[in-house]
Formats: structure tokens, C-alpha cells, sequence
């Protein structure tokens, strides 16, 4: 069985003060947090109070978002990104975190260079080095030139960078129609983190699908337990995080959505427990 504590809540997936969400996380019984810059700077109280309530939480903050548009990035924008890149490890040391997440650029000034692309993941790495910062690659299924996890994984490679490694998304890969064999592929060391949730609807506008209308997985129709045993048979053993965006959620009751998720983590264990993932019914 799947450890509990591998599990990570997103807290973006709830709205509310800091603190709630934090209290309702905890409270579910998850021992870990994906979490935004933006529950730091946005804290009305400041970046300092807001991380003190994290590390007071006693929950590990399992990664840290988000690093947009950097990778092929053109050259007037390289300062000022490597400034916001310097601004957000400062963030990261006020909560101990150190897995940093950099999802695949969306930007049109964006470069179709794929060296360029694997160039500035190797710099991002030996950049962050220093403050004991692991850099996790995503390739967003909307992503200009990067949108699958097997892209993803070309970027990372060539890098070859130790502390550069990529991220596993449920949502991209169901979303682009990516297939799992890939996964075999990939050394089970160099995945960093893995996302889980699902969708009920088709929208060919996938961003607006992502960003407001994802549901836990068991409650839509593609088969997580799958990804996941797949994951398991090839090694992982890194955390599995709900990035869940409903604007539903974000209005309920932070302690219900909090035990939504909790009981989805039981069914998960109770799917990747059997030997072979069978026809499941809907949590």
C-alpha cells in the first residue's frame, strides 16, 4: 500500500485565509502541502507571518510554485527573469521548501530552440545548486514548443543536470491523449513529483479546463490507479501531490474539500493495492 504521507494537498485547491487551509490539511490527516508564492505575498499580514504559519503547521512543503516562461526565454527577458528566479528561492528558504516547480513556456516571445531550451534548464540548475534548490520540470499540455511529459523528458535529459528532474502530470497526460508506455523510459529517480487529477468534460479550451473545472481522481473517467501502479512498478517513490482547480472547491467549506481529498487518497491506496488495476467504481 501506498503510504498516506506521500501525499501532498495543493492549496490552491481551497480558498480562504492561510491559515484555514492549512488548519483543514492538517486536520484531514495530510502531512504535506503544494504550495503557491502567492499564499505568501497575498498574506495581508506579509511574507514573514504567512511562512511562520507554515513551518508552525508542521507540514513539509512537498514543492513550490511556480516558475512560468523561463526556458526559451528570449534573450532581453533573461535578466529579469533570473531575478524573479532569485526572488522566489528567497521564498522558498522562509518555509524550508526546496523542490521548485517550472512549468514548459506558454509565452509567443518564447524560442522553438530546443537546445536553447536544455541550455537554460542546465543554468537554472547550477543556479539553484548552491541553495540545495531541486528544479522539477513540467510540460504543460498548452505549453508553446514543450507539451507532453515526453518532450518534458528530452529537456531534462539533455540537461543532465542532478538536481534538474521532471514532473508527471495526470491532467497533461490524459488531456494531450499521451500514452503511458513512456514512462518505462524514464529513470525512476530523475521524476521529481507527480500531480494527480482528473477531469468530467471536454473543453477544447484546456486551460480554462485545468485552471477551473478539474475534479479528484475516482470522481472522472480516466484511470489514475493506472499512472500510478505504473509509477510504482518502475520505482518511484516520491511524493504524489492534488493539484485539483474547481472553482466548486475553492468556495466550499475548506475542511469538507480537505476530506474530499482524503478519502480519494484511500481509494488510491485501495486501487494500486491490488495486483492488477481492475474496473473501478467512482469514489
Amino acid at each position: 500500500m501506498i503510504n498516506r504521507f506521500r501525499f501532498a494537498f495543493n492549496t490552491l485547491t481551497m480558498g480562504g485565509p492561510l491559515h484555514r487551509k492549512l488548519n483543514a490539511i492538517r486536520g484531514a490527516g495530510f502531512s504535506a502541502i503544494e504550495l503557491w508564492g502567492r499564499d505568501l505575498i497575498e498574506h495581508p499580514d506579509g511574507l514573514r507571518r504567512a511562512a511562520e504559519l507554515v513551518r508552525h503547521s508542521r507540514l513539509r512543503v512537498s514543492d513550490y510554485k511556480l516558475f512560468r516562461d523561463f526556458e526559451g526565454a528570449p534573450s532581453w527577458s533573461r535578466e529579469s527573469k533570473i531575478e524573479e528566479a532569485k526572488t522566489l528561492i528567497a521564498q522558498m528558504r522562509e518555509v524550508g521548501a526546496n523542490l521548485l516547480i517550472v512549468c514548459s513556456n506558454t509565452s509567443p516571445d518564447g524560442v522553438s530552440d530546443v537546445g536553447a531550451m536544455v541550455s537554460d534548464m542546465a543554468i537554472l540548475g547550477r543556479f539553484s545548486e548552491p541553495s540545495s534548490i531541486n528544479v522539477r520540470y513540467e510540460g504543460l499540455s498548452w505549453g508553446r514548443w514543450i507539451n507532453t511529459y515526453e518532450r518534458a523528458w528530452e529537456i531534462v535529459e539533455r540537461a543532465d543536470a542532478p538536481n534538474v528532474g521532471l514532473v508527471i502530470d495526470s491532467f497533461h497526460i490524459f488531456a494531450r491523449h499521451s500514452s503511458l508506455a513512456g514512462l518505462v523510459r524514464i529513470p525512476s529517480d530523475k521524476i521529481f513529483l507527480v500531480q494527480l487529477s482528473d477531469y468530467l468534460q471536454n473543453d477544447k479550451h484546456v486551460v480554462n479546463l485545468a485552471r477551473h473545472h478539474r475534479v479528484f481522481p475516482g470522481e472522472g473517467p480516466h484511470d489514475i490507479p493506472e499512472l500510478v501502479a505504473k509509477l510504482e512498478a518502475i520505482g518511484y517513490v516520491g511524493d504524489y501531490t492534488f493539484e485539483v482547480y474547481n472553482d466548486d472547491y475553492v468556495v466550499a467549506e475548506p475542511f469538507d474539500v480537505a476530506e474530499r481529498a482524503m478519502r480519494c487518497v484511500r481509494w488510491l491506496q485501495d486501487q494500486c493495492e491490488q495486483a492488477a488495476v481492475t474496473p473501478r467504481r467512482r469514489i
